[in-house]
Protein backbone atom coordinates (compact mmCIF):
# COMPACT_ATOMS: atom_id res chain seq x y z
CA UNK A 1 0.00 0.00 0.00
CA UNK A 2 1.49 3.14 -0.98
CA UNK A 3 1.82 6.08 1.29
CA UNK A 4 -1.42 8.56 1.57
CA UNK A 5 -0.71 11.69 0.12
CA UNK A 6 -2.83 14.31 2.14
CA UNK A 7 -2.01 17.25 0.13
CA UNK A 8 -4.23 15.99 -2.35
CA UNK A 9 -7.37 16.36 -0.11
CA UNK A 10 -9.58 18.56 -1.40
CA UNK A 11 -9.57 22.38 0.87
CA UNK A 12 -12.83 22.79 3.01
CA UNK A 13 -16.34 23.48 0.79
CA UNK A 14 -19.07 25.13 3.21
CA UNK A 15 -21.58 24.44 0.63
CA UNK A 16 -20.58 20.89 1.01
CA UNK A 17 -20.41 20.76 4.46
CA UNK A 18 -23.55 22.50 5.37
CA UNK A 19 -25.20 19.60 2.67
CA UNK A 20 -23.23 16.87 5.13
CA UNK A 21 -20.63 16.25 3.27
CA UNK A 22 -17.91 14.53 5.50
CA UNK A 23 -14.94 16.85 6.62
CA UNK A 24 -11.49 16.03 8.48
CA UNK A 25 -9.55 18.29 10.66
CA UNK A 26 -5.91 18.66 10.52
CA UNK A 27 -4.99 15.42 12.53
CA UNK A 28 -6.69 13.45 9.97
CA UNK A 29 -10.06 13.39 12.46
CA UNK A 30 -13.49 13.24 11.11
CA UNK A 31 -15.56 16.47 11.71
CA UNK A 32 -19.41 17.04 11.48
CA UNK A 33 -19.92 20.81 10.77
CA UNK A 34 -22.24 22.33 13.28
CA UNK A 35 -22.38 25.91 12.56
CA UNK A 36 -19.86 28.91 11.12
CA UNK A 37 -17.91 30.47 9.87
CA UNK A 38 -17.56 33.60 12.52
CA UNK A 39 -16.23 36.84 12.35
CA UNK A 40 -12.67 35.09 13.41
CA UNK A 41 -13.30 32.57 10.87
CA UNK A 42 -13.61 29.63 12.80
CA UNK A 43 -15.85 27.30 12.75
CA UNK A 44 -17.85 25.00 15.28
CA UNK A 45 -17.24 21.72 14.23
CA UNK A 46 -18.66 18.41 16.42
CA UNK A 47 -15.43 15.80 17.15
CA UNK A 48 -16.90 12.46 18.71
CA UNK A 49 -20.06 14.24 19.91
CA UNK A 50 -17.67 16.95 21.45
CA UNK A 51 -17.95 20.50 20.07
CA UNK A 52 -14.91 22.43 19.68
CA UNK A 53 -13.85 25.30 17.29
CA UNK A 54 -11.82 25.11 14.17
CA UNK A 55 -10.03 26.96 11.58
CA UNK A 56 -11.25 27.27 8.20
CA UNK A 57 -7.61 26.58 7.25
CA UNK A 58 -7.66 23.28 9.06
CA UNK A 59 -10.27 21.79 7.41
CA UNK A 60 -10.39 19.71 4.20
CA UNK A 61 -13.11 17.21 2.68
CA UNK A 62 -12.93 13.56 3.47
CA UNK A 63 -12.36 11.67 0.55
CA UNK A 64 -14.36 8.34 0.04
CA UNK A 65 -11.45 5.97 -0.10
CA UNK A 66 -7.79 6.30 -1.00
CA UNK A 67 -6.28 3.93 -4.56
CA UNK A 68 -2.25 4.22 -4.72
CA UNK A 69 -1.91 6.80 -1.52
CA UNK A 70 -4.18 9.00 -3.66
CA UNK A 71 -7.45 10.55 -2.40
CA UNK A 72 -10.90 9.72 -4.35
CA UNK A 73 -13.99 11.68 -4.44
CA UNK A 74 -17.18 11.39 -5.94
CA UNK A 75 -16.65 11.99 -9.20
CA UNK A 76 -13.23 10.71 -9.88
CA UNK A 77 -12.23 8.32 -12.83
CA UNK A 78 -9.78 5.69 -11.73
CA UNK A 79 -8.85 2.59 -14.11
CA UNK A 80 -10.04 -0.73 -13.61
CA UNK A 81 -7.24 -2.65 -13.68
CA UNK A 82 -9.29 -5.95 -14.94
CA UNK A 83 -10.80 -4.54 -17.88
CA UNK A 84 -8.75 -1.11 -18.56
CA UNK A 85 -11.93 1.32 -18.73
CA UNK A 86 -11.99 4.63 -16.73
CA UNK A 87 -15.67 4.73 -14.03
CA UNK A 88 -17.27 7.40 -12.65
CA UNK A 89 -17.48 7.11 -8.87
CA UNK A 90 -20.12 7.49 -6.70
CA UNK A 91 -19.40 6.19 -3.91
CA UNK A 92 -17.54 3.99 -1.62
CA UNK A 93 -18.77 1.04 0.49
CA UNK A 94 -16.46 0.21 3.56
CA UNK A 95 -17.49 -3.02 4.13
CA UNK A 96 -17.05 -4.67 1.09
CA UNK A 97 -13.90 -2.55 0.13
CA UNK A 98 -16.01 -1.50 -3.41
CA UNK A 99 -15.92 1.87 -5.20
CA UNK A 100 -19.40 2.12 -6.18
CA UNK A 101 -19.84 3.56 -10.22
CA UNK A 102 -22.00 5.14 -12.08
CA UNK A 103 -21.02 3.14 -15.85
CA UNK A 104 -21.92 -0.93 -15.75
CA UNK A 105 -19.33 -3.23 -16.50
CA UNK A 106 -19.13 -5.73 -19.38
CA UNK A 107 -21.13 -8.23 -16.66
CA UNK A 108 -23.85 -5.43 -15.06
CA UNK A 109 -22.05 -4.21 -12.16
CA UNK A 110 -21.89 -0.86 -10.87
CA UNK A 111 -18.64 -1.36 -9.15
CA UNK A 112 -15.01 -2.07 -9.05
CA UNK A 113 -13.05 -3.51 -6.08
CA UNK A 114 -10.54 -0.58 -4.22
CA UNK A 115 -7.78 -3.54 -5.03
CA UNK A 116 -8.28 -3.36 -8.90
CA UNK A 117 -8.58 0.30 -8.82
CA UNK A 118 -5.67 2.40 -9.79
CA UNK A 119 -4.71 6.32 -11.40
CA UNK A 120 -2.44 4.79 -14.17
CA UNK A 121 -4.25 3.73 -17.35
CA UNK A 122 -3.41 0.12 -17.67
CA UNK A 123 -2.01 -1.55 -20.91
CA UNK A 124 -4.68 -3.91 -22.55
CA UNK A 125 -3.09 -7.31 -23.85
CA UNK A 126 -5.25 -7.68 -27.11
CA UNK A 127 -4.20 -10.88 -29.79
CA UNK A 128 -3.69 -9.60 -33.53
CA UNK A 129 -2.99 -10.84 -36.69
CA UNK A 130 0.76 -10.22 -37.90
CA UNK A 131 1.68 -10.13 -41.25
CA UNK A 132 5.12 -11.43 -42.72
CA UNK A 133 7.17 -10.59 -45.57
CA UNK A 134 10.83 -10.67 -46.31
CA UNK A 135 12.20 -7.70 -48.19
CA UNK A 136 15.49 -8.94 -49.03
CA UNK A 137 17.19 -8.25 -46.28
CA UNK A 138 15.24 -9.35 -43.15
CA UNK A 139 12.09 -10.32 -42.14
CA UNK A 140 9.74 -7.81 -41.48
CA UNK A 141 6.15 -7.78 -39.42
CA UNK A 142 3.65 -5.45 -39.49
CA UNK A 143 -0.31 -5.57 -38.67
CA UNK A 144 -3.20 -4.49 -40.70
CA UNK A 145 -5.03 -3.77 -37.41
CA UNK A 146 -3.56 -1.49 -35.29
CA UNK A 147 -1.28 1.48 -36.19
CA UNK A 148 2.28 0.03 -35.07
CA UNK A 149 4.97 0.95 -36.39
CA UNK A 150 6.78 -1.92 -38.71
CA UNK A 151 9.06 -4.60 -36.50
CA UNK A 152 12.18 -6.14 -37.06
CA UNK A 153 11.40 -9.87 -35.75
CA UNK A 154 13.28 -12.88 -36.23
CA UNK A 155 10.38 -15.63 -36.22
CA UNK A 156 8.80 -17.87 -38.63
CA UNK A 157 7.76 -15.96 -42.60
CA UNK A 158 4.50 -17.36 -41.99
CA UNK A 159 1.61 -14.90 -40.68
CA UNK A 160 0.78 -15.67 -37.01
CA UNK A 161 -0.95 -14.02 -34.13
CA UNK A 162 0.66 -12.48 -31.93
CA UNK A 163 -0.32 -10.74 -27.97
CA UNK A 164 0.89 -6.89 -27.84
CA UNK A 165 0.62 -4.74 -24.92
CA UNK A 166 -0.87 -0.78 -25.88
CA UNK A 167 -1.99 2.02 -23.56
CA UNK A 168 -5.88 1.51 -22.80
CA UNK A 169 -6.75 5.20 -24.42
CA UNK A 170 -5.36 3.28 -28.03
CA UNK A 171 -6.85 0.17 -27.34
CA UNK A 172 -10.53 1.62 -27.67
Amino acid sequence: MSARDYSLLRPFDLEAAKLGEAMIDADGDAVEYVAGPGDGGDMCVAVNGNYMLARVGDLRMAPLAWVEGKPVYKGDRPWNKIDGKQYTVTRFCKSTEVLQTVEERSDGVRAICIEDATWTPPKVKRTVKMLAWFDGAALMWRSEEVQLPPRWIRAPSEDKEIEIEEPAEVAK
